[in-house]
């Protein structure tokens, strides 16, 4: 009856070490598999967010350099707008000066008598003023072209200030995106050892199902002794 009693209390060990194995085997199944999923969803994760901020870092350096172009272009046309006024301003007054002289110079060759010299003085101071009035004219001009190129100097100021504000926004935007897959490179590491702690977890699981398997192995052993023992005592 001990025997008996003995080989029951064995065969109810053995189904729930049974029990046990097929409880820790599934459990270890399931923790597999998620770990897996969770592996898979992060690195999918960090990698769309990776994909994501290169591509808004090169639109973003795209633009800055058209900006950049573009701003470069509008300073090159109003240096070159002031030159080409301040040159046509020096012709201008060069221009008149020129005539003014030209004129003085035939009043007084070959003039004979005194009223031909004065007709000849009136006719060059005439000629005179009138140079001098066109040459006042080509300079008011001429400072006008001058204070417009400088508006639109002022103006290309403004806008260069205004796209600079831009870029430095810009800057910041690029700053932000960076910040942010920094973090997401840091839930990304996070998430390894998460990874690491769950497979250390899966490792223990599994060394103490090999404890079990061997404790089960040796109740086993046990259970065959109590057999032959049982055999024997029959004999």
């Amino acid at each position: 009856e001990q025997l008996r009693e003995m080989r029951g209390c064995l065969q109810e060990v053995k189904e729930q070490l049974a029990a046990l194995v097929s409880q820790a085997s599934q459990h270890a199944a399931e923790h597999q598999a998620a770990l897996a999923a969770a592996q898979a969803e992060s690195q999918q994760a960090a990698a769309e967010a990776v994909e994501a901020a290169e591509q808004l870092l090169q639109q973003q350096v795209s633009q800055l350099q058209a900006q950049k172009d573009e701003i470069a272009a509008q300073l090159l046309a109003a240096q070159q707008h002031v030159e080409a006024a301040h040159h046509q301003a020096s012709q201008s007054v060069a221009a008149a000066l020129a005539a003014a002289g030209s004129s003085s110079a035939a009043a007084l060759v070959g003039t004979q008598g005194v009223e031909a010299a004065l007709a000849a003085a009136q006719a060059a101071a005439a000629a005179q003023a009138d140079a001098t009035a066109a040459a006042q004219a080509e300079a008011v001009a001429a400072r006008a072209e001058l204070e417009q190129a400088r508006a639109d100097a002022s103006d290309a100021r403004e806008q260069l200030e205004s796209k600079q504000a831009l870029i430095d926004q810009q800057l910041q935007e690029i700053a932000r995106v960076q910040s942010e897959l920094e973090v997401a490179a840091q839930q990304l590491a996070v998430s390894r050892e998460g990874q690491q702690a769950q497979e250390h977890q899966l490792q223990e699981a599994q060394a103490e199902l090999v404890v079990v398997k061997q404790q089960l192995l040796g109740l086993q052993h046990l259970l065959q002794e109590a057999e032959e023992a049982r055999s024997r005592s029959a004999d």
